[in-house]
């Protein structure tokens, strides 16, 4: 309903400053009421025996005031809403982070963490929104759930933000909630911080003796999977839980995907734990599984490689797969197949042609260590083609200001080994291993090594 215009003196004190406050004070003084009672918009005050009109103010002033309020609860939780209906939305969610990043100083901690973990969902990092995020959770942490911090570490970890003070909040409150937490959220932790090499030991081993005293009950294969894989990531070595472990894991294998069994044999084969019964049943079953990516094949090889686990048929296996994807494999998995083929002193000369083709087409792109890991494993293997040793020479020599000590040295024994003496290529790496020695410590395998290839190649 329209407002009564009310008297003279109400119509002026609403064009001055104060607006509506100082026309209804100058309506009710007319009238003949307290306007401070009658005009007031909030709180449960009585209105019996004031003006008709007052009441209707009332009235119109609550239902204004509880619109308003609907829509600053509306606005405030939009964000959460949106990024949960609209995953994967692609270039909207970077649009919609600068339009609401305001809000995000408003979400409550339970809003901020399913923010925070709609975003790394999809893959959207807006480093201003982050920020608000970030620092709204470090100054609340103590009022978040343990559902709260954990995703928060996971969407952390998901967009590679490594937030050190938030991470080292987060882990100090976990460390006393463990015994609380459930068995996904035992897995998003320690998954978190191996993913953003973050390392708190006192959660790591409250985490791996709440994992050994539930006997990993309640876990689900990708969650004893990722445990695993993180506990090896952050350099821990054997441990009790395994046994445990490997039993669950052994009566459950027939539920791992293949990314779970090849997840779980990288890391064994990382803390170097060699049970030759269990890797043959995690190849077992991964050889009933239809799907297998370019990186299972190249990272199941490394980890049988590293601990010592030499079976042709498994490897023989493993090969033709990756030969059959070879176009798909990037520079260190081409490297780290051929790495474990002569590690294992097993030729496959498909897969070494295969690996090789491929590492000529991605020179430019591959790494030095990947570089000289190749070299190192082709010349082992007693291949020593011209075309290959001239490219990787030429790619070495463009790039050898960036590699590391070891590299140098191992690149070097590769081509003495394949009898390849250049003496404008030996003296430039030469004095690329001097410029590395003066900067830092040499390991003695290195060393010996390096004069090694040299006395071999008769560079004096």
């Amino acid at each position: 309903q329209p407002r009564p215009p009310g008297p003279p003196a109400a119509r002026a004190a609403e064009r001055r400053p104060g607006g509506r406050a100082a026309a209804a004070g100058a309506r009710g003084r007319a009238v003949g009421y307290d306007h401070r009672v009658y005009g007031a918009p909030r709180g449960s005050i009585c209105m019996e025996g004031a003006p008709a009109h007052a009441q209707r103010q009332r009235r119109l002033f609550q239902r204004r005031w509880r619109r308003r309020r609907r829509r600053r609860n509306d606005r405030r939780q939009a964000l959460v809403r949106s990024a949960e209906a609209r995953a994967g939305a692609g270039g909207r969610w970077r649009r919609k982070a600068v339009r609401q990043q305001r809000l995000a100083s408003e979400l409550k901690t339970q809003e901020a963490s399913n923010c925070s973990w709609a975003f790394a969902t999809a893959r959207c990092f807006h480093k201003p929104l982050y920020d608000v995020l970030s620092s709204q959770t470090l100054d609340r942490a103590d009022e978040c759930t343990n559902q709260d911090l954990t995703n928060t570490m996971w969407a952390l970890a998901a967009i590679a933000r490594v937030d050190v003070p938030l991470l080292g909040a987060i882990c100090e409150r976990l460390v006393d909630r463990v015994p609380q937490l459930r068995p996904q959220e035992l897995a998003n932790s320690i998954w978190a911080m191996a993913s953003a090499l973050y390392e708190h030991r006192p959660l790591v081993l409250a985490l791996s003796e709440r994992a050994e005293r539930s006997g990993w009950g309640g876990f689900s294969t990708q969650n004893m999977a990722n445990f695993l894989w993180a506990y090896a990531k952050l350099g821990y070595g054997a441990a009790g839980f395994l046994v445990r472990f490997k039993c669950e894991a052994t009566e459950r294998m027939t539920d791992f995907s293949a990314q779970d069994v090849v997840t779980t044999i990288w890391a064994m084969g990382t803390i170097q734990h060699r049970d030759e019964a269990f890797l043959r049943s995690c190849t077992a079953v991964l050889q009933r599984r239809t799907t297998l990516q370019p990186q299972h094949a190249s990272n199941t090889l490394w980890a049988l490689a590293a601990v010592a686990f030499a079976d042709a048929p498994i490897y023989s296996w493993l090969g033709g797969r990756a030969s059959d994807r070879i176009v798909e494999f990037k520079p260190q998995e081409s490297a780290n197949a051929i790495w474990a083929l002569a590690t294992s002193t097993i030729k496959d000369g498909e897969l070494v042609s295969s690996v090789s083709w491929q590492v000529m087409r991605t020179l430019p792109e591959i790494s030095t260590q990947s570089l000289a890991n190749f070299v190192w494993a082709f010349t082992k293997l007693g291949y020593e083609q011209e075309a290959v040793l001239a490219a990787v020479q030429e790619e070495a020599l463009r790039k050898r200001g960036r590699f590391s000590e070891q590299d140098l040295s191992t690149t070097l024994w590769a081509f003495a080994t394949a009898g390849r003496r250049d003496d404008v290529f030996l003296e430039l790496w030469v004095d690329a291993i001097a410029t590395t020695a003066r900067q830092q410590p040499v390991k003695p395998q290195h060393t010996s090594n390096t004069l090694w290839a040299l006395a071999t190649l008769a560079f004096h």
